[in-house]
């Protein structure tokens, strides 16, 4: 999205990658996760949802304290295992399990079931949501629906593979948006993704590589606040902070080729092929 062409942008202030987002990917090994008592799912089949839970408690317990830096994600470059790091292990699971509320087991399952590929009416009656939170400076976790409705075993592979990233910033040009997120499961050097969609129609028009099929999305309400363990070191202070990389971001139109892909004439047909979608 050209500079020129921008009407309207916004970012969650002082939100930073170096200080609010992990420095590993959502690639974890065996660990039982639970519901209480009850198993719910388990640590190597991701943890995104903690993930981006953990980033924006990181970020709003950062801005309560006036950045003073004393809560900020740790920089550990590998997954926390049970012998590394087993109170952020431990943490991330309380974040994932604190992301599968009612109501966003309802908005993955209920939209697979009952909606479809075209259906837009649940990604615009959350964007006004999202972009409430961000003009409040408070990042949006955003679950990311994958696959169309359907009442067969397909929408539970659908459901399992759905997303959550942490949406920080928009931009506006006419009825485009962009939405700027920091994605678990990217690698660090491959952050901000991006979701470009009408805010008229609720078409998604593009989003970056690597993303499966998004249909849909919405705004995750999680009422959990809990403090991430202690993190010994510090960064310098403000006066010698870095530029936020949120506010310096490249447009996604001006990104390599490599990292974007057209939804409608790359992207969406070659998910139908490899799945057998019907237009």
């Amino acid at each position: 999205m050209s500079g020129s062409s921008l009407q309207r942008e916004k970012y969650v202030e002082g939100f930073s990658f170096e200080r609010h987002t992990y420095k590993f990917r959502n690639d974890f090994k065996p660990s039982l996760v639970k519901w209480g008592y009850i198993p719910c799912g388990d640590a190597q089949y991701g943890l995104c949802g903690g993930m981006a839970l953990a980033s924006q408690i990181y970020y709003l317990k950062d801005a309560k304290n006036n950045f003073d830096h004393k809560c900020r994600a740790p920089d550990d470059k590998v997954a926390p295992t049970r012998e590394s790091n087993p109170s952020l292990l431990e943490y991330l699971k309380e974040c994932q399990v604190a992301t599968i509320t009612a109501s966003a087991l309802f908005n993955y399952v209920g939209y697979m079931w009952t909606g479809s590929s075209t259906d837009t009416t649940k990604l615009l009656a959350e964007w006004p949501k999202i972009q409430q939170s961000i003009d409040k400076n408070e990042p949006s976790v955003v679950g990311l629906i994958i696959g169309k409705g359907s009442l067969n075993p397909r929408t539970w592979l659908n459901f399992l593979r759905s997303h959550q990233v942490l949406v920080y910033g928009y931009q506006c040009a006419g009825t485009v948006v962009s939405l700027l997120f920091y994605d678990p499961s990217r690698e660090p050097s491959d952050n901000p993704g991006e979701i470009r969609f009408d805010s008229q129609t609720g078409k998604i028009i593009e989003q970056t590589a690597g993303l499966e099929r998004i249909c849909s999305f919405f705004k995750l309400q999680c009422n959990f606040f809990k403090t991430p363990p202690s993190v010994s070191r510090r960064l310098e202070s403000k006066q010698h902070q870095e530029p936020i990389p949120s506010l310096a971001l490249k447009p996604l139109a001006a990104s390599p080729a490599s990292n974007i892909r057209d939804v409608e004439q790359d992207f969406f047909p070659a998910v139908r092929e490899s799945h057998n979608y019907s237009p």
